[in-house]
């Protein structure tokens, strides 16, 4: 009972918020247990399964949990989740390697595990293995340029955030009215993206867009990125 207690006050508190060429930050493969998207853990029937996750990661003093993403503008990092099911809560011990955040440490990594849900509903994986991986800072000429070797990886790319509702991209340059320049190299951000302050941050405005300066931080997928947090 006292664990269930402290798992279920752990989500309630996270839930407040409720380059170049250098080698990429390879991602364990494991091909007898494929990556998983957390969100599908957090919906499906996984009770007992082994399952293999990349996600982002809080850690504060009453425990860690896996989340879809965050919002680090601001003092501490918060989660952005759709529902409470989003957020799995990891076993183990406290993971070490993570950025510190004020109360607060923060990062990506890759679990191996098991699912055990408890009575209430609570989600969490047990792990057997993890491993805290370090984003691979690169630009977006250098994406560009070798996509595939990037594929599956943790990077953070700088450029100009343009988005609106609905439909974001990262950019090189961009002209007059937040409009990419011709020949600026372009990606897409995987929707939905909901760091609502973030976005208030990005300084400039034409009609609906709002864009600006900014580096994120996901895994390149398909020729998009998921972001996991954007600074």
């Amino acid at each position: 009972m006292r664990r269930t207690k402290v798992i279920v006050g752990l989500l309630l508190v996270l839930m407040v918020g409720c380059g170049g060429s250098t080698p990429p930050t390879v991602a364990p493969t494991d091909e007898n247990t494929p990556l998983r998207p957390l969100a599908e853990i957090g919906r499906g029937d996984y009770d007992g399964a082994t399952v293999n996750v990349l996600a982002p990661v809080l850690r504060r003093s009453n425990g860690q949990v896996l989340v879809p993403a965050l919002s680090v503008v601001g003092a501490e990092p918060t989660p952005l989740l759709d529902t409470p099911a989003s957020a799995i809560v990891l076993g183990g011990d406290p993971l070490i390697g993570l950025t510190d955040a004020g109360a607060t440490a923060y990062g990506v990594v890759n679990v191996r595990g098991t699912v055990q849900v408890g009575a209430d509903g609570v989600r969490q994986i047990q792990p057997t293995s993890s491993k805290v991986l370090v984003p691979t800072s690169i630009t977006l000429a250098a994406l560009q340029r070798d996509s595939s070797v990037y594929q599956g990886q943790v990077v953070a790319i700088s450029g100009t955030l343009i988005i609106k509702a609905d439909a974001a991209l990262l950019v090189e340059a961009v002209g007059s009215g937040g409009v990419p320049s011709a020949t600026a190299v372009q990606i897409k951000i995987v929707q939905p993206f909901n760091d609502a302050a973030l976005v208030a941050a990005l300084p400039n405005t034409s009609g609906t867009i709002r864009y600006g300066e900014a580096t994120l931080t996901g895994i390149w997928q398909g020729n998009a990125l998921v972001v996991f947090w954007g600074e």
